[in-house]
């Protein structure tokens, strides 16, 4: 849950599991999208389990050291997008921007549901929110490519 460790460096863990997360979805890049799809939901729910056991022993709502939410949401921002060098410094930029200010609909799920489908679910949310970025914004009206023309890429 901690994602060895890195959950507990004690500024900007977030950040340090999501890259940790951005590390999985590049060895993931490698193979089919059900083998990614399949690691992810099965990620996603061992991850709620396991955070649950771990509020039942901290008594915490949502410790800071618990990052693995983060690698799932980096993980769903990834479904069936393309991993490049731009895809992922974008999805890594917009996955943060929306975990660390958690506009609607993410605030909702952040401040509403309870225990470890509550520490997982925000996450899950700002995941998907990319993906949709990605699917029905970035990739279909080209801005990828036109980003990789721009830095040379």
């Amino acid at each position: 849950m901690t994602c060895l460790g890195l959950g507990r460096i004690p500024f900007a863990p977030g950040t340090f599991g999501s890259l940790f997360g951005m590390l999985i979805v590049y060895l993931l890049g490698f193979f089919s999208w059900p083998i990614f799809f399949l690691f992810t939901i099965l990620l996603c729910t061992t991850s709620i389990l396991l955070v649950g056991f771990y509020l039942d022993s901290t008594e915490s709502k949502d410790p800071k050291e618990v990052v693995i939410d983060e690698v799932v949401g980096i993980l769903i921002s990834f479904m069936l997008v393309p991993v490049t060098g731009i895809t992922m410094i974008i999805g890594f930029l917009l996955f943060r921007f929306f975990d660390i200010l958690k506009p609607p609909p993410i605030s909702f799920f952040d401040r509403k549901v309870p225990g470890a489908t509550g520490v997982m679910a925000d996450d899950v949310v700002a995941g998907v929110i990319v993906n949709l970025i990605f699917h029905f914004i970035l990739i279909p009206m080209g801005f990828l490519v036109e980003i990789e023309k721009f830095f040379n890429i």
